[in-house]
């Protein structure tokens, strides 16, 4: 996964990512992740607040479950994979490649374990459930990167101000 993240990294620097791609696409997927979650997060501490309660990790593991975090991961892959199809551009076939092989890759996976969950066949739950966390963070990243790349091209430069871009409108209309 790590070297999947630098190859991203080297292809939408290519593509002409800046910092302000870099970290407002970060705050997007930050906020949207953060107020998506919420009701687990509480729920999960309302339960840790009992005075039978368990570390906080280990019930947020069992309140979440192992079919609603591959629900999760097929949502965030639904996100990105629209995004990815949305741009399609032939300068970043390569990146557009990589991320929809994947993409796909993640999303068959947890359709898989999740219909062997749902059909209750014997399987090793504790395997199960370190995939479906290396999935969810796996989406994360894939959302993530497809953010930086749908703010390359729908914002060449957020940096600059917004009158040195109605500048370049300007004389785009009237050439």
């Amino acid at each position: 996964m790590f070297l999947l993240a630098i190859l991203f990294v080297v292809q939408l620097r290519g593509l002409g990512a800046k910092r302000t791609h870099w970290l407002s696409a970060l705050v997007e997927v930050l906020l949207i992740w953060i107020f998506s979650n919420i009701p687990i997060f509480l729920s999960t501490l309302g339960k840790w607040m009992e005075p039978d309660s368990s570390q906080y990790n280990t019930l947020l593991f069992d309140n979440l479950g192992l079919d609603k975090a591959l629900i999760f991961v097929t949502a965030i892959l639904s996100t990105v994979l629209y995004i990815s199809i949305m741009n399609l551009k032939e300068e970043a076939i390569l990146f557009l490649r990589i991320n929809l092989i994947g993409i796909l890759a993640c999303y068959i996976l947890s359709v898989y374990i999740f219909a062997r969950t749902e059909s209750y066949a014997r399987t090793d739950q504790e395997k199960l459930m370190q995939i479906g966390i290396f999935l969810y963070f796996a989406s994360i990243i894939f959302w993530y990167f497809s953010v930086v790349f749908n703010k390359i091209f729908s914002a060449p430069d957020p940096g600059r101000d917004s009158q040195e871009r109605a500048d370049d409108i300007r004389a785009n209309l009237q050439s």
